[in-house]
């Protein structure tokens, strides 16, 4: 895996977060969690790179691909257009959150 550096916006907050983790072949990014203290090394991750939106996490790396990779497969060949929808919709309310501040 390839390491990736992306931004990740945080909820309920005008700041984004630097996030550095591995790039998976579909496009995602594996990383550590991250929570008001900071990064943590018990949980992981898997975040679409483009909207910065977390799609599922785990309590490894292993673990979170894993459900990432369940998550998948059960949307079969409409993945791609359920990840499409699912980023649109993320980046408008993260737009109306930060329009409201």
């Amino acid at each position: 895996m390839k390491k990736h550096v992306f931004r990740m916006p945080l909820m309920g907050r005008r700041s984004t977060a630097i996030v550095t983790g591995w790039l998976l072949a579909c496009g995602a990014v594996v990383h550590r969690s991250f929570f008001d203290s900071g990064q943590s090394d018990n949980h992981w991750t898997v975040s679409d790179s483009v909207s910065g939106g977390r799609i599922c996490s785990g309590l490894s790396m292993g673990d979170a691909v894993r459900r990432y990779r369940a998550l998948v497969a059960s949307y079969g060949a409409d993945y791609p257009e359920v990840l499409a929808l699912t980023r649109q919709k993320f980046l408008r309310t993260l737009a109306a959150e930060m329009g409201t501040r």
